[in-house]
């Protein structure tokens, strides 16, 4: 946005504030607040954020604060969960808060009919193994669902998610599952999804010519019933989700059918009710008390003020180890604008690369680069204090080794934060490591549905609140669409091309004719 004279005037206190606090180190912070960590914890619950390893101080965060009333936060949030238009550039709401309030007319008939037709697929057909096919957001929030949540899937289903165009993806599947007894889910919000349909026709193909009976098992989850049809999914078989709830804000919609399927209905539910628990802390709560807004804020001065572009999201959790790819969509494809709400040329930066990896593996592969590199990259850690373990393996010693095991993972953890705030020290310059690295501590007992609801809730939320600060829409990714019109485009011979990317191109198909 070409900032308003009042809004630049703010900027510039913002500025100056970091000016005047170069020489802020965490270790000082907490040297001169022994209660710091106290001060700067938030929690909802068992779920609590602890942001008190960051650039800040009371001044700056209350500077901060300021900004969003400035910016008139409060009513745009209220935008956001009244149904206004959100969506500018498509003239469109965003619904899908609506979507895991339960008490809400939307929810009840979104789980009513995917009750139906959940109980339809699990009553009428004989099948051990689910094969959802998507990408993007029909591909990432069931999947993260379905590693998430392992603890509380039904073991008699195997859910494989195909998403990648590259055959070798579907195939390795198709050649490894009896389909037989396989179910096809197609998720796609427009069935024209070009990766997704080339996946689905391969599957088709192989299922018609193997056990052609089984061609009743393919389902389709889209807003676009008519082109299911006209592609050949039974009309009983089709179940429709709302226009107005975009791919990457999907999770808590039908897309996440094969994560129902294979878990069950009261699992969903209670996901859906830890979601609607942080939205309505987000709605309702200070901004300077409010996870979502919190986060936002540190985001919006690290980039904008320090010009620091990247978080690493760092997941103490092996059920976890999708989140930093599903947060990848959620908030590069949302805020990688160039355009503010007013159609201007941005001249500020906007979003942040999200990267990452589960510890404590990535202890042994980018940590060096955290603690020693010359990069200063914030990190969010994400810790479950508690395994989710409920049985032991079958040896005596089981349990024990369980809670050795987790209590090593927490050290590490801590070890990591702790090492990245403060540094340390040795006689070898080689070893030193200068510490004053910014972090975020994510914490809650176990990951449950609920906490698991919170979490993404928690992202969703800050995002939203990051496009309001950077005044760009949320909600559309016409850079996406374009590629998918370009590569249509390159496949058709008439039409004419960059000289380069045409011939080089031809040559390779000339491989495929």
């Amino acid at each position: 946005m070409l900032l308003k004279s009042e809004l630049i005037s703010k900027w510039k206190v913002l500025n100056n504030l970091r000016i005047n606090n170069k020489n802020l180190t965490i270790k000082n912070l907490f040297d001169e607040d022994s209660n710091r960590a106290a001060k700067y914890t938030l929690g909802i619950n068992d779920f609590k954020l602890d942001f008190s390893r960051n650039y800040i101080n009371q001044e700056i965060l209350n500077e901060l604060v300021q900004y969003l009333n400035q910016i008139n936060l409060s009513k745009k949030i209220d935008d956001l969960f009244s149904g206004s238009i959100v969506n500018k550039t498509e003239n469109k709401p965003a619904l899908h808060t609506l979507l895991r309030n339960l008490n809400s007319y939307e929810c009840q008939q979104e789980l009513q009919s995917l009750e139906k037709f959940y109980t339809n697929i699990t009553t009428n057909h004989d099948f051990d193994t689910v094969i959802n096919i998507g990408i993007g957001g029909s591909h990432l929030g069931p999947e993260l669902l379905y590693q998430a949540l392992n603890p509380y899937l039904n073991n008699k289903i195997t859910c494989h998610f195909v998403s990648n165009i590259d055959p070798e993806n579907i195939y390795q599947i198709l050649n490894e599952v009896n389909l037989k007894k396989t179910i096809f889910i197609v998720s796609s919000k427009s069935f024209s999804t070009d990766e997704t349909l080339t996946n689905y026709k391969i599957a088709y193909e192989s299922v018609k010519k193997i056990c052609p009976d089984n061609l009743n098992n393919f389902f389709a989850i889209t807003a676009n019933k008519d082109k299911a049809l006209e592609l050949g999914i039974n009309k009983n078989n089709i179940i429709t989700f709302n226009n107005n709830i975009g791919g990457r804000y999907s999770i808590s919609s039908a897309i996440s059918l094969p994560f129902i399927i294979s878990s069950n209905f009261d699992i969903f539910k209670k996901f859906l009710a830890g979601a609607n628990h942080m939205d309505n802390h987000y709605k309702n709560t200070s901004f300077n008390e409010n996870l979502p807004v919190i986060l936002a804020l540190l985001d919006f001065w690290y980039i904008n003020f320090y010009n620091i572009n990247n978080r690493a999201v760092i997941p103490y959790s092996y059920n976890l180890k999708l989140l930093p790819k599903y947060l990848q969509q959620l908030v590069m494809e949302s805020n990688g604008k160039n355009i503010d709400n007013n159609l201007n040329s941005i001249l500020y930066s906007t979003s942040n690369i999200i990267w990452g990896d589960m510890g404590t593996n990535v202890q042994h592969s980018f940590f060096q680069l955290l603690h020693q590199g010359t990069n200063i990259i914030p990190c969010d850690f994400i810790i479950p204090l508690e395994s989710n373990i409920k049985t032991a393996p079958r040896y005596d010693n089981g349990i024990k080794d369980i809670k050795d095991s987790h209590k090593k993972l927490l050290t590490n953890a801590f070890a990591q934060i702790e090492t990245l705030a403060t540094g340390t020290i040795n006689n070898q310059n080689y070893k030193n490591i200068i510490g004053n690295k910014p972090t975020n501590v994510i914490l809650f007992n176990k990951l449950t549905p609920e906490n698991l609801g919170m979490l993404i809730s928690l992202y969703e939320q800050k995002t939203y609140t990051l496009g309001v600060i950077w005044d760009i829409n949320c909600f559309d990714q016409f850079g996406v669409e374009h590629g998918k019109v370009l590569a249509n485009k390159l496949l058709d011979s008439s039409t004419k091309h960059d000289f380069s990317t045409i011939n080089n191109l031809n040559s390779i198909l000339e491989n495929y004719e």
